[in-house]
């Protein structure tokens, strides 16, 4: 798989996200606050700095800083939690990636801001996909089942958590079952390793 160059020397998937979402979190705060420099850089041409150009960069910016502020949420949330936020934000950036081709394909004038635009596009897809990849199964390392009244908590899911803030990657394991499925299973061993004793 491609590398994105947005992820290069990160070698955890949390550091990967905290990296890309402050990434976007920045290009998100110069939209909101610099819309004529951010247009300058990306080569949009000066006829084209209209009031409504600015307003879209605006909210451009306002978007892209909530996707970051949900990706840094959602750091240490679950696997399934994660996955939906890394979905999206590559869906939202390979959207971008053909809007922004668009006008170039079609030969308007924007070839600079639209391979500039498109470039950096590019790079977020392919970090978000890399972070899909670094993700592994589902955060349920094998631990320990520990019972609270009804409810059964799996210590390798909490231990996973503590491990995941810290950077470091845990290969997930079986989950944890209930007691009821777990007494369950007990049984059909025994009763198997019985059986082949008396046989």
């Amino acid at each position: 798989m491609i590398r994105s160059p947005l992820l290069l020397g990160t070698s955890t998937e949390r550091d990967g996200v905290t990296r890309i979402a402050l990434v976007r979190a920045g290009l998100g705060a110069l939209g909101l606050l610099a819309t004529r420099p951010v247009q300058l850089a990306f080569g949009l041409p000066a006829a084209q700095d209209t009031p409504a150009a600015r307003a879209l960069g605006r909210l451009f910016g306002v978007r892209n800083v909530v996707l970051a502020a949900w990706a840094l949420i959602v750091r240490d949330a679950d696997h399934d939690t994660r996955q939906r936020c890394y979905q999206l934000n590559a869906t939202v950036d390979a959207a971008d990636m053909v809007v922004v081709l668009w006008p170039v394909l079609r030969r308007q004038g924007l070839a600079r801001f639209g391979i500039a635009s498109a470039a950096l596009a590019i790079s977020a897809t392919l970090a978000w996909l890399e972070l899909l990849a670094r993700q592994g199964g589902p955060c349920s390392p094998v631990g320990k089942c520990v019972q609270r009244g009804a409810q059964t908590i799996d210590s390798g899911a909490i231990e996973h958590r503590a491990e995941h803030r810290r950077g470091v990657e845990v290969q997930p394991g079986p989950p944890c079952l209930p007691n009821h499925e777990q007494g369950a299973r007990t049984s059909t061993r025994t009763s198997s390793a019985h059986r082949r004793a008396a046989g």
